[in-house]
């Protein structure tokens, strides 16, 4: 199934307003309240998702302080940091090399971010790669996310790409 997103929107789904990105009860341990990103810069992406990552995304994850916030708001939120061209990932201490559809990720960041304990994130981020959302690879050196669920991107201005992690994956 391929699924077209407006601009604004991870295939077309908003943040619900029970788990609202701007939700007071999700701070970061400096105890500043945390905005989820949202998905920006380009005209739409597509995604093929099986019925594991549907059903995964209309699902909650809670906080350390027990905050309840949507997987798709999570998932959005990891999607925000993907690059679309190749690059380095930006603000760590060892940056490595970035491919479309990957960024450089850190769980001790996110735990920051979003409040949730180590355990929990790994969690997560297992039953994402498990419904093939996303894949991780970790290093002695860092840390990498790829999308290989989001098939390809339109930004403003280009031609339609094809996510070449996608395209490794299904050949």
């Amino acid at each position: 199934m391929l699924f077209k997103a407006p601009s604004a929107f991870l295939v077309g789904f908003a943040p619900l307003n029970r788990f609202s990105s701007n939700s007071s009860n999700m701070k970061s341990q400096t105890s500043q309240p945390y905005k989820f990103r949202q998905p920006k810069g380009f005209d739409f992406l597509s995604f093929r998702l099986s019925k594991d990552a549907v059903r995964l995304l209309g699902g909650i994850t809670a906080n350390d302080e027990g905050a309840e916030f949507s997987n798709l708001t999570l998932f959005q939120d990891l999607l925000a940091r993907m690059s679309f061209h190749p690059s380095e990932g930006s603000g760590f201490r060892r940056p490595l090399s970035i491919q479309p559809g990957q960024v450089q990720y850190s769980e001790p960041r996110l735990q920051q971010e979003w409040g949730i304990g180590r355990s929990r994130i790994r969690t997560l981020l297992g039953r994402m790669e498990e419904a093939g959302l996303i894949l991780t690879s970790r290093t002695s050196v860092g840390s990498v996310m790829s999308f290989p669920s989001v098939t390809g991107w339109k930004l403003p201005g280009r031609a339609y790409a094809v996510n070449p992690l996608y395209a490794a994956e299904t050949t």
